[in-house]
């Protein structure tokens, strides 16, 4: 089905074409578009490296690249789900901003540059959203590394003018697929956008997201970070032009305040900030081999303090253990994929099945038609979306439904009038099976004060939330 007409879900076109090109061409395969995020990643790293030679020297450019792509595959940023949208909005993004770098060389290329960074930049918007702080980035470079005897509001008024032309074609080559499947402006608008205004997108208070925030800060993205902060507290110190400086700076804040835009702080969120981050890491590591071959004999002491400084950086918190026995993507979606498999092999190609659940593995796995636009419990934050599903779902009697472990009452009620309990798993899901007399009007009728009924027998953890019922809210 279209996007934005078809399920329910908080992104931009971009991620839709790739995993629908996917599954055409290699059914439901992660690893063609995990693929594809690794080629955009290792292309956006590259690009991070131009733009460290170009800022500072060859070393920082390097070790940016190198440290950038190396965070990039950690677990803390989902590294082994590569295909998040982050990993292509960000490598597009490193590639305008290396367009506009280019541009201000002073070489005839300027319009043509500004044009094609902008066209980047859309790009980078077709796959997610917040790729519109990076383009304060831009922005802002644009203003900062055009020599100052050419630098004036009227040039960059210009640049801008030129670079939004790009952003505009792009968006609308983007569009033109959707336009071609039915999908409307105002379709896409409400879809893409107005959604994010939506509690399931960002429903967190300003304590909240602190503590969330906090939590992230894991191997190696809190060493990361710790550099990005030495960075900023030494960067009058080092042998570094006050300009890129002050220009490092303002990139880290930018994209700083994308990552905490949503409040949501997944892991990949943070690959926004992984760059800039990067490059202030490679520029430490450059001022710290300056200063060390300064010194009589560099020689001897060059290598022993890099193999030290790598390892009070690594071997502390034992990456390498965590590589070797951290839980592997198989693992930690095992339950789902299980959940699927039983839902697919006891279900006929026609049947409607319906996944409570946060995400929407089970119902990929499963093969299964959704009996709702709502495919997941992710955007079931309001009433209005609850008497929705409870529609849909008596237009279309889900075979069966797969929950976690913790509904809020109304759908716990619901469920247990129309539904018999098939599965009890410890794993957090727990399957339910039409009643084979049941119709659309066995279920209850949506109440958001139904109280919450016990436990049935053999549903460990199942039902056993007694929060007043917030539909969608977590307890």
């Amino acid at each position: 089905m279209p996007p934005y007409q078809g399920p329910i879900e908080n992104k931009t076109p971009g991620i839709f074409y790739l995993f629908a090109l996917s599954y055409r061409f290699f059914g439901l395969d992660p690893w063609p578009p995990r693929l594809a995020g690794i080629a955009a990643m290792l292309v956006g790293c590259l690009a991070l490296a131009a733009l460290g030679r170009r800022l500072f020297d060859a070393t920082a450019g390097l070790v940016a690249a190198l440290v950038a792509g190396l965070v990039f595959a950690s677990r803390v940023v989902d590294g082994p789900e590569a295909a998040m949208t982050e990993s292509f909005a960000v490598a597009w993004a490193l590639l305008g901003l290396w367009q506009v770098e280019r541009a201000t060389a002073g070489d005839g290329t300027r319009g043509r540059r500004m044009l094609l960074a902008g066209l980047l930049l859309g790009l980078a918007i077709a796959f997610k959203q917040i790729a519109v702080v990076t383009g304060l980035v831009l922005a802002l470079w644009a203003w900062a590394r055009t020599p100052d005897g050419e630098r004036t509001p009227a040039r960059w008024a210009a640049d801008m003018a030129v670079m939004g032309v790009g952003v505009v074609i792009a968006t609308a080559a983007s569009l033109l697929p959707l336009l071609a499947a039915g999908v409307g402006p105002v379709d896409y608008v409400q879809g893409a956008w107005l959604i994010l205004l939506d509690p399931g997108s960002a429903r967190w208070t300003v304590a909240e997201r602190a503590v969330r925030f906090w939590a992230r800060f894991e191997h190696p993205l809190s060493s990361l970070l710790v550099a990005a902060g030495a960075f900023v507290l030494l960067r009058r110190r080092l042998p570094v032009d006050a300009g890129p400086a002050r220009l490092l700076l303002a990139w880290i804040a930018i994209d700083l305040a994308g990552v905490c835009a949503s409040g949501n702080f997944y892991g990949h969120h943070f690959k926004q900030v992984v760059p800039p981050a990067a490059l202030a890491a490679g520029v430490l590591a450059s001022a710290g081999v300056r200063a060390l071959a300064s010194r009589p004999r560099p020689g001897r002491w060059l290598a022993p303090a890099l193999l030290a400084a790598i390892a009070l950086a690594l071997f502390p918190q034992k990456p390498l253990a965590g590589l070797i026995q951290g839980r592997s993507t198989a693992t930690r979606y095992e339950p789902q994929i299980r959940a699927g498999e039983w839902v697919r092999d006891r279900t006929g190609a026609g049947d409607f099945v319906f996944t409570y659940v946060w995400g929407g593995l089970p119902q990929a796995i499963a093969g299964r038609r959704s009996s709702s636009r709502h495919f997941n419990r992710n955007f079931l934050t309001t009433p209005g979306a609850a008497r929705a599903l409870q529609e849909d779902v008596r237009r279309h009697p889900p075979r069966m439904i797969v929950v976690d472990d913790d509904p809020p009452c109304w759908f716990q009620r619901h469920v247990r009038s129309c539904c018999r309990l098939v599965l009890a798993s410890t794993a957090g899901y727990t399957i339910y099976e039409r009643h084979p007399a049941g119709g659309a009007g066995d279920a209850v009728p949506f109440d958001p004060d139904s109280p919450c009924l016990e436990p049935e027998d053999g549903a460990a953890g199942m039902m056993r939330s007694r929060e007043p019922a917030v539909p969608g809210r977590r307890p």
